[in-house]
């Protein structure tokens, strides 16, 4: 906890702390009276949380936050590869997503974000195969885009997989419609915030100043988290005749993923995250470079022999 506690910026505590007592969304920054660029809470709802704890029980209380924020992803990306694969692909498959987004496995309300995006990926990996519109994607949507602007990847992810999928050939003119209109649903909510247009606005902030922090730099192809990414949209790639997915929509998510890997250092666990939910659909490649087939047998969640 200790360590954890050492990185908890305590930017975010005070922000929750000044919205519960002021309710302002956006306006002049109260904590600085030099700031000449409007004060915007994109990233409220965490923040609200991890003033609460604070309240409770100090930095500890939100480094204990925070680290059931890190096992609930972790938990989240194998139960979604679960769904498709068995015990010990879904656990190589999470170890290795887990591997390349380290570097953003912090105490920030990025957490949220990250998680959600693995749900959300998810919910269209599975529509690729069934053709239903999941519309519980849409509140789904709205809470996304209080925690953290990667909100906006939901609809990105939606539109590559509704491309793939036109390109497959698989959809009627009535399917499209739908899968096009959750897409532009899951647009519209994130519109409909206490921020309104300023949480699209807050993205453009971001990048003004992003030459200046480390984390919004180019990503480097010596980090071992860029590299583990890369990996594993190599392999899917090269095993993209195996997986149960249209193979239209697999290249779009690993050419999506790799885009955003190499964007940012901080949005490599964008693309660790999709690359690892998609190698565990593609008959588990990824198991297979790491465990050699007939080697273990899973006969239960907590149980693997030798065979």
């Amino acid at each position: 906890v200790q360590d954890v506690v050492a990185g908890v910026p305590e930017q975010h505590v005070v922000a929750g702390r000044e919205l519960a007592t002021t309710w302002q969304f956006a306006g002049p920054d109260p904590l600085s009276e030099f700031s000449h660029r409007p004060w915007i809470l994109t990233q409220w709802l965490p923040e609200l949380a991890m003033a609460g704890a604070y309240r409770v029980g100090g930095l500890p209380a939100v480094a204990w936050l925070a680290s059931l924020g890190i096992s609930s992803l972790c938990v989240t990306v194998y139960f979604v590869c679960r769904r498709w694969g068995g015990h010990l692909g879904a656990v190589v498959a999470a170890g290795m997503a887990a591997l390349g987004a380290a570097g953003s496995l912090s105490p920030r309300p990025q957490l949220v974000g990250l998680l959600l995006l693995v749900v959300t990926v998810g919910a269209w990996l599975a529509t690729a195969r069934d053709l239903r519109a999941r519309w519980w994607l849409v509140p789904l949507s709205w809470v996304w885009a209080c925690c953290h602007g990667t909100w906006v990847l939901g609809p990105m992810v939606g539109l590559v997989v509704i491309a793939g999928l036109v390109a497959h050939r698989d959809l009627s003119r009535a399917q499209l419609g739908r899968l096009v209109g959750l897409a532009l649903g899951c647009a519209a909510v994130g519109l409909l915030t206490p921020l309104g247009l300023r949480s699209v606005e807050s993205i453009t902030a971001v990048q003004a100043v992003s030459p200046y922090i480390e984390e919004w730099r180019r990503a480097s192809l010596t980090s071992p988290s860029t590299l583990v990414s890369l990996l594993m949209a190599a392999v899917v790639l090269l095993t993209v005749r195996r997986t149960s997915l249209p193979r239209w929509v697999t290249v779009g998510l690993v050419a999506f993923a790799v885009v955003w890997t190499l964007w940012h250092q901080r949005t490599v666990a964008v693309g660790s995250g999709l690359c690892g939910l998609l190698g565990e659909l593609s008959n588990q490649p990824l198991t297979s470079m790491v465990v050699p087939a007939g080697i273990f047998s899973v006969t239960g969640p907590f149980s693997v022999g030798t065979c």
